[in-house]
């Protein structure tokens, strides 16, 4: 399993619209990709800063294959997408985790 996990600072300002946006558009579209098998939308917690709030998205594919189809089909658009929308408000960065075991 590799988790392609999108961790996103967000400006306070806009952060009640980019959440519902999120939960109402994007994760849906980056869902119908049909990359992933499933996704977790979370806040981080652990670091605050004062101006932002910072959320995770991690979503599951089966294997690399997938993440590449992802990445070379789908990514740019729904990124930009995202950029268009938010632009100046949100900056995010992405990690790769490859889940070794499960319990």
């Amino acid at each position: 399993m590799i988790i392609y996990n999108v961790t996103i600072c967000v400006d306070k300002e806009v952060e009640y619209e980019w959440a519902e946006w999120m939960r109402s558009k994007h994760i849906i579209e980056v869902m119908q990709t049909n990359c992933f098998v499933k996704y977790q939308f979370g806040r981080i917690i652990s670091h605050k800063e004062q101006d932002t709030t910072s959320y995770t998205v991690a979503y599951f594919c089966e294997n690399m294959k997938k993440l590449h189809e992802y990445q070379a089909m789908f990514a740019n658009k729904l990124q930009k997408d995202h950029q268009q929308n938010f632009e100046n408000k949100t900056h995010a960065f992405r990690t790769l985790i490859e889940v070794i075991k499960e319990h």
